[in-house]
């Protein structure tokens, strides 16, 4: 019986600790074709295509959020004149989203303006994320049209490149 316990006291440890190590899964595709999933963002001179992002779950869920009936505008952040970019980015976060904040930072140091639409204040914004990505995650960045899923920077920086 103490051997028992001791057997379920060490997997629940070990169970917490790979939790803890848990970050960011990229999913990319490299000049042969080859579909790669990886723990560290990938040399953006090999990938063909888009590099998707995914958190690892870990944790709590995130807080539920309250229902209002007037979305919140969304936020317009704008970088000095001498840095702004000609892209059109949409970014849907949620206020909660630690890969979202990162998103935004990445935006900012860069001086690209960008709108935020935060899904869980806008309900007509949260439907439009749907279109981009149907399992609802956040973040989801809109470049000119073309959805970037995740924290992505290389990703980013192509699209960025591309406009």
């Amino acid at each position: 019986m103490k051997r028992a316990i001791g057997c379920h006291l060490i997997l629940l440890i070990l169970l917490a600790a790979v939790s803890a190590w848990a970050g960011t899964i990229y999913k990319w595709v490299d000049e042969n074709g080859v579909v790669h999933y990886t723990d560290q963002a990938p040399d953006t001179d090999n990938v063909t295509g888009s590099i998707e992002t995914r958190e690892a779950v870990t944790g709590n869920p995130p807080p539920a959020a309250g229902d209002e009936d007037d979305p919140a505008p969304p936020t317009v952040s704008s970088p000095p004149e001498s840095r702004r970019q000609t892209a059109d980015v949409d970014i849907y976060t949620t206020s909660w989203c630690r890969y979202c904040r990162d998103t935004k930072n990445y935006f900012r140091s860069r001086g690209v303006a960008f709108t935020e639409y935060d899904i869980e204040k806008d309900r007509a914004a949260a439907r439009r994320l749907r279109r981009y990505n149907p399992r609802g995650g956040v973040p989801v960045t809109v470049i000119n049209g073309r959805p970037i899923v995740g924290y992505a920077p290389a990703a980013f920086a192509r699209a960025l490149k591309e406009s």
